[in-house]
């Protein structure tokens, strides 16, 4: 299958373990509702500015749902054996769905004009549609949600895309992304990070195109007290904050600070959010 997010995609036409091809004709259909097609020839051997003869119409030609190839063999006129790639066409998605994609009218020829038996493949294209998703994220303990240090971001569990996030308010915490959804719906991880806090994790956010994300995410909150950056929340992090407490800030191992709240200063604020988590650990739901 092939898959395009208001994008272009490239589909290769092979021939595997061919002998003595001279010359082919072949036409690939396509929902043109789906997907708009355009090609080219992109193998030297049957590359039209030099060896080849191409009927008119069928230089990789493509309209009203149909691409039409065809080549022909002048000089050298060593036939081809063997496996490669004879052309391609250029997928642009229209609208989200799918669109089967087929082969009609293919010969194939060796060069006393024989039929080459051959086999031939179906396949589709995906268009993704977009969805969006909208929420904010807090900081435990603090004022301001998420600072320019704060990190919102986007996984796909089939690794298929990596979205950005869009419009993020580092003041406010607020988020809003367009991301690829499939137009049976898919499924993203939404991650929140920050130094100091444990990350928190949206998993199986349900995406459909065109709409919002299902059930949308709203409002989370990011846990503190990781003050050295590990992690988890346990004794490393108490015992910084404690041998800080009522001074100034310092570091906690070698990128975290005592100070959780970022308030300038290490006081009962900070022991309580590292307290209040103490044994946590990893990622946590969001919530």
């Amino acid at each position: 299958s092939f898959e395009t997010v208001s994008g272009t995609s490239t589909l290769n036409l092979s021939f595997l373990n061919t002998t003595d091809l001279y010359g082919y004709q072949m036409q690939v259909n396509y929902d043109s509702s789906k997907v708009s097609a355009s090609g080219a020839f992109v193998n030297t051997f049957f590359d039209t500015t030099t060896n080849a003869s191409v009927p008119s119409g069928w230089n990789a030609s493509c309209s009203a749902g149909v691409c039409k190839f065809a080549a022909s063999k002048v000089s050298p006129a060593t036939a081809l054996t063997g496996s490669g790639v004879v052309a391609q066409i250029t997928f642009t998605g229209v609208a989200a769905g799918e669109s089967a994609l087929t082969i009609s009218s293919d010969i194939w020829s060796d060069q006393d004009a024989a039929t080459i038996s051959h086999t031939k493949n179906t396949a589709t294209v995906t268009v993704y549609g977009t969805g969006s998703v909208t929420g904010t994220a807090n900081l435990q303990g603090r004022a301001t949600p998420l600072d320019a240090t704060g990190t919102l971001t986007f996984t796909d569990p089939t690794m298929t895309f990596l979205p950005t996030i869009l419009n993020f308010g580092p003041s406010s915490g607020s988020f809003e992304a367009t991301v690829p959804a499939l137009a049976g719906g898919t499924t993203y991880d939404i991650v929140g990070a920050h130094s100091l806090y444990l990350s928190n994790a949206y998993s199986d956010l349900s995406i459909a195109a065109g709409g919002s994300a299902n059930p949308s995410p709203a409002t989370t909150k990011l846990l503190g007290g990781d003050a050295n950056n590990d992690g988890a929340i346990g004794l490393g992090d108490l015992t910084c904050i404690g041998g800080a407490f009522g001074g100034a800030a310092v570091v906690c191992g070698t990128t975290g600070s005592s100070d959780i709240n970022a308030d300038s200063t290490t006081n009962i604020l900070d022991l309580v959010l590292t307290g209040g988590n103490y044994g946590k650990s990893g990622t946590q739901t969001w919530e």
